[in-house]
């Protein structure tokens, strides 16, 4: 999801590799013959005349040495230390033909990625925010793991159909009061959560132990830029990891 360098928090000031990938610019010609930078800010929300419906303005970023849309402002914009997620997931995978689990797809560019890279696995993305299930399907069908991708609207790991060997999540995990200037941009759901920020992980963990996770399958989770990762008898451990690391926070 997002990672939080201590260096920049101190002083309030974004990490470089706290920003999100893409960004636009513009040129405002003032008068003639002088041009003027402007920062251009995406609007959350653009307007189609033709159907009468809200469209998302998408923009391009790489991640993983791909090519991915964004929505910016309506879903959370890769940053490129999620990229350690995709590569432990990686690690684990090898050449076998596992089922994945990516919870908390934003753009999907975390399942894709993975699916891209390991041709023989079957990965199920989830997201309870509708335009980002819209946006990765898309990327899904982009670069042709569409019928590997397979993308649910719902909570954590309640759609995914059956058990997976292997859980990825990049989740919320900031606490509500402990608002970032440098997500000001992104969708709160996707940032924040409530009381210390970890529910949604701990409710995943426990997803994972009634079931949903098979033997002896990992889950990997991000967690302030580091990726942290358990197999399926020791995820109690890896909540009072993030117990710690939150309470340290």
């Amino acid at each position: 999801m997002h990672d939080q360098r201590e260096t920049g928090a101190r002083r309030r000031v974004a990490h470089p590799r706290e920003l999100a990938l893409a960004c636009v610019r513009i040129l405002c010609l003032r008068k003639p013959g002088v041009a003027v930078p402007i920062t251009f800010r995406l609007a959350p929300e653009v307007l189609r005349p033709v159907g009468h419906r809200a469209i998302l303005m998408e923009m391009e970023t790489t991640f993983h040495g791909l090519e991915f849309l964004t929505a910016p402002g309506r879903v959370f914009t890769p940053r490129v230390t999620t990229e350690a997620l995709v590569d432990a997931a990686l690690a684990h995978i090898d050449e076998r033909p596992l089922r994945i689990a990516d919870v908390g797809t934003g753009s999907g560019v975390i399942g894709v990625s993975i699916a891209v890279a390991a041709p023989q696995v079957e990965v199920y993305a989830t997201d309870i925010n509708a335009n980002a299930v819209s946006l990765a399907r898309e990327n899904a069908e982009r670069h042709g793991v569409g019928d590997r991708v397979h993308v649910f609207e719902g909570d954590l790991l309640e759609p995914v159909p059956g058990q997976v060997d292997l859980v990825v999540a990049n989740l919320p995990y900031l606490p509500e009061d402990e608002r970032r200037p440098e997500y000001e941009n992104e969708p709160p759901e996707a940032v924040y959560a409530p009381g210390d920020g970890l529910e949604p992980l701990r409710r995943m963990l426990h997803i994972c132990e009634a079931g949903k996770l098979a033997m002896p399958g990992f889950a990997l989770v991000q967690y302030r830029g580091d990726v942290l990762e358990a197999d399926c008898q020791h995820l109690p451990e890896l909540r009072d990891e993030l117990a710690r690391h939150a309470a340290a926070a």
